[in-house]
């Protein structure tokens, strides 16, 4: 995790520096996003909302929920073992981080990096049956929380109303990774 810590410190003094040499330009933005992950190629919805400090520099906050976070690894050694047993692991996150904006007008690329954190619940079927609470009176609660990692990029759109499509990257601790693609709808103000 020193390696995360790190990395976050020196684009937080990158992104600073960069934004005492912008011209000043306030804006937030509020937005609803939906989404695939695409190792799993299920859902995804959430909310965002952040500010802008100036042209380059952004601060977000997001609140989501992933209908399923397992590793496509974990599924295909499933399927490749001829099990009958399929695993969800639904998951609802919040990550707060810094978003850097090319500076432009209408079209403005970003690149982020946030810290936060995630609860996963899975669910356990066998032959569609759930049978979650079976496996858990065997081996006890296999919830988990913890910190996560998200990297990513896109492209927002903007006008009162903006639009934002983004590909980012989850990493669950030292677990795994969950790449998302989102699509957003919003407004600035």
């Amino acid at each position: 995790m020193n390696v995360q810590k790190a990395m976050f410190t020196v684009v937080c003094v990158l992104a600073i520096g960069v934004s005492q040499a912008s011209a000043q330009e306030t804006s937030r933005w509020a937005t609803g996003q939906a989404g695939l992950t695409t190792g799993s190629s299920s859902w995804l919805v959430a909310g965002e909302a952040g500010g802008r400090v100036n042209t380059v520099l952004g601060f977000y906050g997001s609140l989501g929920l992933m209908a399923d976070a397992a590793p496509k690894e974990l599924k295909q050694a499933l399927a490749a073992a001829g099990a009958r047993v399929d695993v969800a692991m639904p998951t609802m996150y919040g990550v707060g981080g810094v978003k850097l904006f090319a500076p432009s007008r209408s079209i403005k690329p970003y690149g982020l990096v946030g810290l936060g954190f995630a609860r996963i619940t899975p669910r356990y079927s066998a032959d569609g049956v759930n049978v979650t609470s079976q496996v858990e009176s065997l081996v006890g609660s296999t919830a988990a929380s913890g910190r996560v990692l998200e990297l990513g990029g896109g492209v927002e759109i903007g006008g009162p109303m903006l639009l934002d499509l983004s590909y980012r990257v989850m990493r669950f601790g030292g677990s795994h990774s969950v790449s998302r693609l989102q699509a957003a709808v919003g407004v600035a103000f």
